[in-house]
């Protein structure tokens, strides 16, 4: 997977669970019993716009994952991406500026 300058700075962790995300998706279309191409007609997307989600391409607008997540039926687990309870040093920030 190639990275531009703007994505160097992306942790081999982070990188790591965008190639799981990406498998899951592919795992998901093939559960399905669709094909490549029907996943991007369903998604109204070209091949290579759906091969890039696949591919874990980390140029890919977040909006395209939504769209194939949604297609999916399971968009449901994005609203816990960033969520605040999830966030421990927003917390400690909220509690610390609660106090003043």
């Amino acid at each position: 997977m190639p990275r531009d300058d703007y994505l160097s700075g992306i942790s081999a962790e982070a990188l790591n669970l965008h190639a799981i995300f990406a498998q899951n998706i592919k795992e998901a279309r093939k559960a399905r019993g669709w094909s490549q191409i029907e996943a991007a007609e369903r998604c109204l997307l070209s091949r290579g716009a759906y091969r890039a989600v696949e591919n874990g391409e980390l140029g890919t607008a977040i909006g395209v994952y939504w769209l194939v997540l949604d297609t999916f039926g399971l968009i449901d687990g994005v609203a816990e991406l960033a969520a605040p309870h999830k966030d421990e040093i927003g917390r400690r920030n909220r509690e610390v500026r609660a106090k003043r």
